[in-house]
Formats: C-alpha cells, sequence, structure tokens
C-alpha cells in the first residue's frame, strides 16, 4: 500500500512539475564565424547577392539537386515549416545553394524547385565561387564516386543557417529538427527583428 502511494504521489508530483513548466522560447546565438554576403547566379541567370534580403529572415542550405536522400527531405521539411508561419511566411526567404555546380546549371535548380512551393531561390556558380561561399558558412562537402549511372555524389554538411534580417547567422538547424520547431525558432527571430 505504501509503495503505491509513494508512486501515486511521485507521479503526481512529476506531472504537476511538467504542467507547472513554462516553455522557454528558444535561444538565438550569435555566429560572427560564420557568414558574409556573397554573390551567385539564380535560378532565372541574373546576380543574387545575399544583402539584396536585407529585411527579411534567411533559411541557406548547401545541396545539389542529384542528392538522392537528405536535400529534398530538407527541403520539404522547410516547406513544412512555411505552412506552419502562417502570414509570417512572408518575412522569410530560402536559398539553397548547390554544391555540384557541374551539373546544376540554372534550369535545372528551377527545376528541381518547382517542386517545393514556398518558392526558394536556387543559387549556382563556377566551383571556385561555390568553394569560397562554403567557406563563409564553415560548410564542408567531399565528392564521391559511387560507379553507378549518376557517377558521383556529395557527402556534405546538412545544418540550414537561419540568417536575420541583419544578414546575421542566428541559428542552425539541424537533420533532427522539425518543422514545427523550426517555425517556432523563426517565429522568435521575425519578432527579434
Amino acid at each position: 500500500m505504501r509503495k503505491n502511494i509513494f508512486i501515486i504521489l511521485s507521479a503526481f508530483f512529476i506531472v504537476t512539475s511538467i504542467a507547472n513548466c513554462k516553455k522557454e522560447p528558444p535561444k538565438l546565438d550569435m555566429f560572427p564565424e560564420l557568414g558574409g554576403d556573397f554573390t551567385l547566379t539564380d535560378q532565372d541567370g541574373k546576380n543574387f547577392n545575399l544583402k539584396d534580403l536585407r529585411g527579411k529572415a534567411v533559411i541557406l542550405f548547401f545541396g545539389y539537386t542529384n542528392c538522392p536522400d537528405v536535400c529534398p527531405i530538407t527541403l520539404a521539411k522547410i516547406g513544412a515549416a512555411y505552412k506552419k508561419l502562417g502570414d509570417s511566411a512572408d518575412g522569410v526567404k530560402t536559398l539553397f545553394i548547390t554544391l555540384d555546380p557541374e551539373r546544376d546549371n540554372s534550369q535545372k535548380i528551377k527545376k528541381y524547385l518547382s517542386y517545393f512551393s514556398y518558392g526558394p531561390i536556387g543559387l549556382t556558380g563556377r566551383l571556385e565561387d561555390i568553394v569560397k561561399v562554403t567557406g563563409l558558412f564553415k560548410v564542408l562537402f567531399v565528392k564521391r564516386l559511387t560507379g553507378n549511372t549518376n557517377g558521383y555524389l556529395f557527402d556534405h554538411s546538412t545544418a540550414a543557417f537561419l540568417i536575420d534580417t541583419k544578414g546575421r547567422v542566428r541559428h542552425l538547424f539541424g537533420q533532427n529538427d522539425r518543422a514545427d520547431t523550426m517555425a517556432t525558432v523563426i517565429k522568435v527571430l521575425l519578432k527579434q527583428g
């Protein structure tokens, strides 16, 4: 009997503690070692500069159109976050920078991104330009020969960078972050400006 009472009281205190916990808003950090302005070519073949998006929050993701899993999953998850943002989504833009400019020209990126209704901007350029941008964000990528029809794949960093309205990296989304978590963090950022 005493054991049952102890279990019931323990459960009560745990439930009460959880109920009384107020969920803290996510903390947004500064990452001064990451980021910076850059110029690449967008999916319409025009020059694009990151500073053109000042005043909007930016989700920046590096990948490539032949990516078999991480890239389409991440882009779809970002799309789900947009839906959760509702009207706030107008203050956010997503950039997709290819790590495979050899195969990913503007037209191919445009077709690939047309499957994502939230309108991400696709960027490409010369390999040396891509390498400069990956250096700014400390993104690693390595070409790996596969021996199949694709010829090669890339092993690459999978973080998505959340950039504030002033162009500063404020948060890194990992592969395990869910769309609702992403939307919550983005809303906090938009409130902060």
